[in-house]
């Protein structure tokens, strides 16, 4: 039984690591079920904890960060680290435990509340790597509530400390490479600060990684960002390629939740294009499909592109319902 779950796990990571998510999430049901055979042993917690954590990556590239199967996997994870002490697994907890409130519940200020856990085992641990992602944890959150200063120095500080080289196998255990994530955030604080060309440099070197680092998930979540920076800079000429390599990766890969996020751009495109009315539910397409994720962040953003867009055409009565909504 033990090789059993062995190969089933590795089975599940060489899955995961060639963005084969279906297969993977196949092999990672198979070795939780082969799990419950073994004794209740520490050896079997520590296990189960570095299987859910690993299990969290594909399902949410498949079926988005919200997916109920990959929270309940995080939640696991932590009960099981307090059944262990001082278990080492604890660390990336706290930060998928960040990230979710964050990411996914849009709830930044519960999110840099486990910001303190993290500090706590920095400074005990005084590892580099594990003080580079604390700073990673934060810039989401600080971005939202308007921090924008402290964003910009967070994202300076992780940037410092991470080497896309050496750190890039984060990648699998985060489902996207933190230093291009870091980098895209820290880049949208910089244009908000009023220094678009420094914004645009920033987002150019993210940009770059994703592409070297070849990791699918990094690739389409930079280009999701960079579709946002091109509306940003109101940079039209740049948006169509960015949209139609989202457009690309997102249904080969099949990552739902980015190609909600291209589905609501392309009717941004469409409105361009003079087509009101298709381009309008196009959007609203894009944002049922977020929804359906459990995906919570990002809505006052989206919904205020849709009531811009509904100003330009004449949609009225539509924006002010995007408008409503984003107020909620």
């Amino acid at each position: 039984l033990d090789k059993a779950f062995e190969y089933l796990h590795k089975a599940g990571k060489r899955a995961a690591h060639l963005s084969a998510n279906e297969e993977a999430i196949v092999h990672y049901k198979k070795a939780l079920e082969l799990l419950k055979k073994l004794p209740e042993t520490p050896d079997k917690v520590q296990k189960e904890i570095a299987l859910q954590l690993d299990f969290t990556v594909p399902v949410a590239a498949l079926k988005g960060y919200g997916a109920p199967e990959g929270l309940q996997a995080i939640f696991r994870a932590r009960d099981l680290c307090h059944q262990i002490k001082e278990s080492p697994q604890y660390f990336t907890v706290l930060v998928q435990l960040a990230t979710h409130y964050a990411f996914v519940r849009a709830e930044y200020r519960t999110a840099l509340e486990y910001q303190d856990q993290i500090n706590e085992i920095v400074e005990k641990t005084g590892d580099p790597l594990q003080k580079a992602i604390s700073f990673y944890t934060t810039v989401w959150s600080l971005f939202n509530i308007g921090e924008l200063t402290q964003t910009v120095e967070h994202a300076k500080e992780m940037n410092a400390l991470y080497d896309p080289e050496k750190h890039g196998f984060l990648a699998y255990m985060f489902g996207s490479d933190i230093g291009v994530v870091n980098r895209c955030f820290g880049a949208w604080a910089l244009w908000f600060l009023g220094y678009p060309d420094q914004a645009q440099k920033e987002y150019d070197l993210a940009m770059w990684h994703a592409t070297k680092s070849g990791h699918p998930h990094t690739i389409a979540f930079a280009l999701t960002g960079a579709c946002e920076m091109d509306w940003f800079v109101g940079d039209k000429k740049a948006a169509k390629p960015h949209l139609e390599e989202l457009t690309k990766i997102s249904n080969e890969k099949g990552f739902i939740y980015w190609q909600a996020h291209a589905v609501f751009y392309q009717g941004e495109k469409t409105i361009l294009d003079g087509k009101i009315e298709e381009g309008i539910a196009q959007m609203q397409q894009g944002l049922a499909m977020i929804k359906a994720t459990g995906m919570q962040t990002c809505f006052t953003r989206l919904l205020a592109r849709m009531a811009e867009a509904c100003l330009k055409t004449g949609q009225i009565e539509e924006g002010l319902k995007a408008i409503h909504e984003a107020g909620e």
